[in-house]
């Protein structure tokens, strides 16, 4: 006598409530996963290598500085002062530009300095206070107690003006130069990151607010240089480059170095273009 079986369903059959699953099925899950591992791992590396990496600048949120020396009133805002010695016990001298709190230029505490002093601008020692942002070689120093950071001002003596109170300048001549419009408050420590578009709308505050614009550029090795902007006649172009600001631009005008500092002198309205 002849016995009739049921078949039985095939190996790569499978429901999902069932215990195991059949090994074709596993397998071809296994190799799957495997396949999207590998593609995220790739994925990641892709991704970090080229992250942009955090800036390295300090911004002493905890601690209040003091400085003396010259006020500085042209092309910007800044006090020149002794900043420590070299290798050589040789006296530093730094310009160090001023900004006020939050995104505000020092204009109105170095205005209310001078509508009461009446001596020579050019000879006022002043003491402030404040807090220091450093990176890349530049310094800058926030006047965090606004009015209140101004300590002392006095008219210097000949022995603290000497080799302090004469400005180095030199004439560089006509140029053509490629970089992004920053705010140096932001991108010297403030903000991380404090460049290009994701930064734009609160570098344009800032600038808006009166904190010098400058020109930042960087050659293929990464090494960067920077440029305080004002236009041919030496006055400041903050609400006239506030359409370029981190964006990639092509600025041309005149430079001249102040001391420690690069003053590029451009005509904003037909100097500087957005590169596409």
């Amino acid at each position: 006598m002849k016995i009739l079986r049921k078949p039985e369903a095939p190996d790569s059959f499978y429901i999902g409530y069932l215990p195991k699953a059949p090994a074709e099925y596993r397998n071809f899950v296994r190799l799957i996963v495997f396949a999207i591992l590998v593609v995220m791992y790739f994925t990641i590396i892709i991704v970090v290598t080229n992250q942009q990496k955090f800036s390295t600048g300090i911004f002493e949120r905890n601690k209040l500085t003091e400085l003396e020396g010259v006020l500085m009133l042209q092309p910007f805002p800044a006090i020149k002062t002794l900043y420590g010695k070299d290798l050589y016990g040789n006296p530093v001298v730094k310009t160090i530009p001023l900004v006020n709190y939050g995104k505000f230029g020092a204009e109105p505490v170095i205005n209310s300095v001078v509508a009461n002093n009446t001596s020579d601008l050019n000879k006022l020692w002043i003491k402030v206070r404040g807090k220091l942002i450093y990176n890349k070689g530049i310094t800058i120093l926030e006047l965090s107690e606004k009015d209140k950071s101004v300590l002392e001002v006095k008219t210097a003596s000949k022995n603290q003006l000497d080799g302090i109170a004469t400005s180095k300048i030199k004439d560089h001549g006509g140029s053509t130069l490629y970089g992004q419009i920053i705010d140096p408050k932001c991108y010297f420590g403030v903000m991380k990151p404090g460049e290009g578009k994701p930064h734009s709308d609160c570098a344009i505050r800032c600038i808006a607010g009166g904190i010098q614009p400058m020109l930042m550029i960087r050659n293929e090795k990464g090494q960067e240089t920077f440029f305080i902007l004002r236009d041919t006649s030496g006055m400041p172009v903050n609400s006239r480059v506030l359409s370029y600001v981190g964006m990639p631009v092509e600025v041309s005008g005149k430079i001249t170095k102040v001391d420690d500092w690069l003053i590029l002198k451009t005509d904003p309205s037909s100097g500087i273009k957005i590169i596409r």
